[in-house]
């Protein structure tokens, strides 16, 4: 950066005057500032691509605007001057260690993690495209396994707690690379396999493998729980209902006489801090027609409103009724709170819909950042 400022400087002061110097300066910073902020803008506003090869394609008009400005009294010692740039950029390059790090998330590695794991575990893969995952896993001598890729919605998490319950293998894998990879995939496997056997960690990507009854790697820590099976602890009454259960003797029932459910709204300041922290609220519930309107709420608020929530909603867990379902929705802290805001969890009826709840759970995990590997 100081040699190209100086570089700079003594072209202003020491210029070559030519007729189009300044229409090529020009054109050259106009296309790289152009492609910078359309992909800028497309990564904030849509998709982010800016973090792929986008750039590299318009840094030639960089170097066209910098050696436009090659100072007058340097043109006949353009070897010097090249060579010099070039060490520079060398050591530069070397310094930052850029090639000794990952910049995008791999597939190759993750391939490797999946088949390593052992015979017939089942895997969740999440991918950004599955082509890429197969260019490699079809290279390596695979084990039978049965391999579900793409979770990414709340129909599939339904689809996953089916094959988890039914699930006879003694662990189960989970791999993402450079791909939506939300918490409630790790979450619905933690039902029936809370132990963490392996788990590594990439550059916007990790693989993780559990276990039903072993685990010698330290999962995401637990710093917050809060569970209310309407028998224990401070139960309203009025809340209570002792008709049907999931569990113990009581359920919360809901109708057209309750808008919210029994919450739960806990101060931030009282959870501990992490870097990355999220929250997840689960719990079972009954009807006998399905509720339309109803859904499970995670919000975020400050002293005049909800600035954050997340919701799942009946019909993505659950089909027929007249039996228990597991639903759950998870949510990632925001990453600036202030003093005072609050983690409030709840059921939100408008339609006035009739349903039961029990085993109301709300737990906060801290979890890795996927950038800092």
């Amino acid at each position: 950066m100081g040699i190209t400022v100086i570089w700079l400087v003594l072209g202003i002061i020491y210029p070559v005057q030519s007729v189009n110097t300044w229409r090529w300066r020009f054109l050259s910073i106009f296309w790289f500032t152009f492609v910078f902020l359309l992909a800028y803008l497309y990564s904030v506003l849509g998709h982010p691509v800016i973090q792929f090869s986008t750039l590299l394609f318009v840094l030639p008009f960089v170097f066209i605007f910098i050696f436009s400005f090659t100072p007058r009294i340097l043109m006949n010692h353009q070897v010097v001057v090249i060579s010099v740039f070039l060490v520079v950029g060398l050591y530069s390059l070397i310094a930052s260690g850029f090639y000794s790090k990952n910049h995008f998330g791999v597939f190759k590695e993750i391939a490797e993690d999946v088949n390593e794991f052992p015979e017939n575990v089942p895997v969740v893969v999440n991918v950004i495209n599955t082509a890429y995952f197969d260019y490699y896993y079809t290279k390596l001598d695979t084990k039978p396994r049965k391999i579900i890729f793409k979770l990414e919605g709340p129909k599939d998490y339904a689809r996953l707690l089916q094959i988890v319950d039914t699930c006879t293998a003694d662990e189960f894998g989970f791999a993402w690379t450079n791909s939506f990879h939300p918490y409630e995939i790790q979450e619905v496997i933690q039902t029936k396999y809370p132990f963490l056997k392996s788990k590594k960690i990439y550059f916007n990507a990790t693989s993780y493998l559990y276990s039903k009854t072993e685990g010698g790697v330290k999962a995401d820590s637990v710093i917050y729980t809060y569970f209310n099976n309407y028998d224990l602890g401070d139960v309203n009454p009025a809340n209570a209902n002792s008709e049907i259960s999931y569990s113990g003797r009581n359920s919360e029932w809901m109708d057209s006489t309750k808008l919210f459910s029994t919450s739960v709204k806990q101060s931030i300041d009282e959870i501990p801090d992490s870097d990355v922290r999220y929250a997840t609220f689960s719990a079972k519930v009954y009807f006998d027609k399905m509720p339309e309107k109803a859904s499970l709420v995670i919000a975020f608020d400050d002293s005049t409103h909800s600035y954050q929530y997340h919701n799942s909603i009946f019909t993505d867990y659950c089909r027929e009724g007249g039996k228990w379902y597991t639903i759950m929705t998870c949510g990632e802290f925001p990453r600036k709170v202030n003093k005072g805001d609050k983690l409030t969890a709840y059921f939100y009826n408008p339609g006035g819909e009739k349903f039961r709840i029990d085993d109301f759970k709300l737990i906060v995990r801290t979890a890795h950042d996927p950038y800092k590997k």
